[in-house]
């Protein structure tokens, strides 16, 4: 719904309610009271910040891996290279001391490209692996990898677990980026992220995460 030329998520007139336009300064109430589902409320969200309506869509737009991922496809049962202190080194550039831990989980907020591929190169990741309803590991590699081709770098949040635990592996729950982007980069963030369960756009800042 269009009201005098804002997209609302929760089909109310911002402007009379809280004095700003295109600005949606309580996004969490809006997604809360709409009368719509949050992934269409989200669709419009985008629109308002100005992705072209024509390219957003309800649902999260899955992605077709890149081609450096071909050869990382697991074709059996993955299997974590257990060797946790390169693992963590390539995260944290430094040796982690699990017992310190508190939970055996540490986690993470600037993961860059380069030490993502890293990490899939030597076997510390599954790329088919989902943190609950986020993209796999291998969509976010994909679309990081071709957002960087077109100047615009991302970063990831995420998690490492503890060697001693069974479910030991890196998982990713989050992407950020920091700096001026366009209307087509917000139009393909919205794209690749859908409906995450946080959401930040700002003029230099865009962040999505999954619970």
């Amino acid at each position: 719904m269009e009201i005098h030329g804002t997209y609302c998520p929760a089909l109310i007139d911002c402007k009379m309610m809280t004095g700003v336009t295109n600005n949606c300064p309580n996004l969490e109430d809006c997604l809360a009271n709409s009368r719509l589902s949050r992934n269409e409320a989200m669709q419009l969200y985008f629109m308002n910040k100005g992705a072209n309506p024509e390219c957003i869509r309800a649902e999260r737009t899955l992605l077709k891996l890149s081609h450096t991922l071909e050869q990382y496809i697991p074709t059996d049962i993955f299997t974590c290279n257990p060797n946790y202190q390169t693992r963590d080194s390539i995260i944290f550039g430094q040796q982690i001391d699990w017992e310190e831990e508190c939970g055996g989980a540490k986690f993470f907020e600037d993961l860059t490209l380069d030490q993502l591929h890293n990490l899939i190169k030597h076997n510390f990741v599954d790329i088919t692996l989902k943190h609950n309803e986020a993209p796999s590991i291998g969509e976010f590699f994909t679309f990081t990898e071709t957002q960087a081709a077109k100047g615009y770098v991302f970063t990831f949040e995420g998690y490492a677990i503890m060697p001693q635990r069974h479910d030991y592996r890196v998982s990713i729950d989050g992407i950020i980026f920091n700096g001026d982007y366009s209307n087509q980069l917000l139009t393909d963030f919205g794209e690749f992220v859908g409906a995450p369960d946080e959401l930040s756009i700002e003029p230099n800042y865009l962040r999505a995460w999954w619970d």
